[in-house]
């Protein structure tokens, strides 16, 4: 064998070392890899503490989108024929919320414990596979690297389920990709996976790719069955308790039909500037997110210079459909729809800042992520102590229809937050939705209406008494948002309009 040769056989100095094996998937004391256990397991125990502490301290006060409460409606009613929750119905993210409700009163606050322990648990997971080939103290460093980019200190204590759902498919792939003759791996990874599907099934086209990967390395129709039967009985078990609950699935198809008109319509009409981007407002400004996907670039060069077997499929049948899912099923704009991409991509992000930084990468990516958390302290402040504007407003709205005796008059965009405050505490006051003031409806008189209003939907409001507005001034919020329900406009004693075109006789 030529010296050339033998140099390329051996494994790269980034690469994980062969007497540390990766660690679990589930739960490690030991993430690092020190040559004392003892002060292994103390680290370990640091960094899931500094994890902890930080989702704390940037839980929300309240919910901030619409999704959120329509997703509280389900907690309290599952019932997809009135679209709590739209489709694909999230059966398993509603399950948890239903548990985490017996012992919290608030709904969705339920539904964001369970999303913020998600979000804890994630860095066993995401260590266990990053170590499939990188060594174990960058695989720490990649997964720190994620959990403290910015989106993902403010999204992981929200009633969303895609840090849930991308905590089960990072714990599936690490399941799948850590050996061949593995079945107890197999069948673990594919629950995992089966979970993630009812978790979140926009994991759909990376689960079916690595899944039939999986299949195609099996060394035996044993394991093959052990890959396949757990995921397909998972999902079976979760479509067919949605199904019973609708009654059947001419429901669930008449929900499909009606949902998919709507979102893919607003798809259709969506243009995205390119600082818009969901991955370039995750990062907060452009040139952060540019040097991030450069770094990333450079990693996945490295791994294909070497050949890296896990890091190929974590790339091209991880990373490329989560890529093409967003673009083409979700809004591309939508910061949260990115959690499980940045998630995939942080290790090799990392590995680019060690190509470049060799045995820093350590402190360098901790000093960066204290810089981070530092910057955002005056956010999660804010955060954590104030409500989002729509819960703010619509509190304020049913206090003083409350005291007046009114009715209140609503721009459409805020039916979720309406129905969600109904359904947990219902109200005595009437709600007509502007839609509804039509030829048929005539407004209610301005001294017996409260109005309220999303920035740019208040055209039914002619005059007010008064009015209050209610917003979010902090810059890092809006920029993390989907752009929406951060200026709501209360009008007391409001003269509305009608809206509707007259009808022709």
């Amino acid at each position: 064998m030529s010296p050339r040769s033998s140099t390329r056989s051996k494994p790269p100095w980034w690469g994980p070392r062969q007497d540390v094996g990766p660690p679990n998937p589930i739960f490690t004391a030991r993430l690092f890899a020190l040559s004392n256990r003892r002060r292994d397991v103390w680290a370990t125990a640091l960094l899931v503490v500094v994890i902890a502490a930080s989702r704390l301290v940037a839980f929300p006060a309240s919910i901030w989108e619409q999704d959120e409460a329509y997703f509280g409606c389900a907690v309290i009613d599952f019932d997809v024929t009135v679209h709590h929750p739209h489709p694909p119905w999230f059966p398993l993210w509603i399950a948890l919320g239903k548990v985490a409700h017996v012992v919290v009163e608030e709904p969705t606050r339920a539904l964001q414990i369970v999303s913020l322990l998600a979000s804890l648990w994630v860095v066993f997971p995401l260590t266990a596979l990053f170590s499939l080939w990188l060594r174990r103290d960058l695989a720490v460093a990649a997964a720190i690297l994620y959990l403290f980019s910015p989106a993902t200190i403010f999204l992981s204590g929200r009633a969303f389920s895609g840090p849930t759902a991308t905590a089960l498919f990072v714990c599936a792939l690490a399941f799948w990709l850590r050996g061949v003759d593995d079945g107890q791996g197999a069948a673990v990874g594919s629950l995992m996976a089966g979970l993630c599907l009812l978790t979140r099934p926009h994991f759909l086209a990376p689960v079916a790719a690595v899944l039939a990967y999986r299949v195609y390395i099996s060394r035996s129709p044993g394991e093959r069955w052990l890959v396949v039967v757990p995921l397909c009985c998972a999902g079976a078990i979760g479509v067919g308790a949605v199904a019973v609950d609708a009654g059947g699935l001419s429901p669930l198809w008449q929900s499909i039909e009606e949902h998919g008109a709507y979102h893919f319509g607003a798809l259709e009409e969506a243009d995205l500037p390119l600082q818009d981007s969901g991955l370039v407002r995750y990062f907060l400004r452009s040139w952060v997110a540019f040097v991030w996907i450069a770094l990333a670039v450079l990693g996945l060069w490295q791994t294909h210079r070497h050949r890296n077997r896990q890091a190929t499929v974590i790339g091209l049948l991880g990373l490329l459909p989560l890529l093409v899912t967003v673009h083409t099923v979700t809004y591309a704009g939508n910061v949260r729809y990115w959690v499980p991409i940045v998630a995939l991509g942080s290790g090799f992000a990392v590995l680019g800042i060690a190509l470049l930084a060799r045995h820093r990468t350590m402190p360098m990516t901790a000093l960066l992520c204290v810089a981070i958390f530092a910057a955002a302290w005056p956010a999660m402040r804010e955060y954590r102590a104030i409500e989002s504007p729509p819960i703010r407003a619509l509190e304020a709205t049913m206090d003083e229809a409350g005291q007046r005796g009114a009715v209140i008059v609503a721009d459409g965009t805020l039916t979720a937050f309406f129905e969600y405050e109904r359904l947990k505490d219902p109200f005595p006051n009437t709600v007509l939705f502007a839609s509804q003031l039509g030829t048929e409806t005539v407004p209610p008189p301005a001294w017996a209406t409260v109005a309220i209003s999303d920035e740019g939907h208040g055209g039914f409001v002619t005059s007010a008494e008064r009015f209050e507005v209610y917003r979010c001034d902090h810059w890092w919020l809006p920029r993390l948002s989907q752009g929406r329900f951060l200026t709501i406009t209360v009008f007391s004693g409001a003269e509305t309009r009608n809206l509707a075109p007259p009808r022709d006789h």
